[in-house]
């Protein structure tokens, strides 16, 4: 078959699960915190929720390595976009800042800089 689009499949698989599986065990512990005391009880059933959500930060991929297989993927298109080849439709918007056909800013640490980017 056609493997064309593998890296693209690969990369949005690993982000899909890494951010899914930390907004969840967050949604989770927020849940808890919101219901104060009520939230450390038995019934409450968070304790339960919350293992299970922060387990799915390491089955089938933990999640510090998905995030880190996804940033190479970008770097990769990125240095594509730079040297003006074809993306794929999900990145294409970097294309539009290769190309600087977007404003960019010269990066530093001091204030006004901060402040401009924002």
């Amino acid at each position: 078959g056609n493997t064309d689009r593998l890296p693209e499949l690969h990369a949005m698989a690993c982000c899909l699960k890494a951010v899914s599986s930390a907004d969840t065990a967050a949604g989770v512990e927020v849940c808890r915190l919101s219901c104060g005391g009520h939230g450390y009880l038995t019934s409450a059933n968070f304790l339960s929720m919350y293992g299970l959500a922060t387990a799915a930060s390491t089955y089938e991929g933990e999640n510090t390595v998905l995030y880190l297989q996804t940033a190479r993927y970008l770097v990769k298109v990125w240095n594509q976009a730079l040297k003006g080849q074809q993306l794929m439709p999900t990145v294409r918007y970097l294309e539009q800042y290769a190309t600087k056909s977007v404003k960019r800013f010269a990066w530093s640490d001091s204030t006004p800089v901060i402040i401009e980017a924002f």
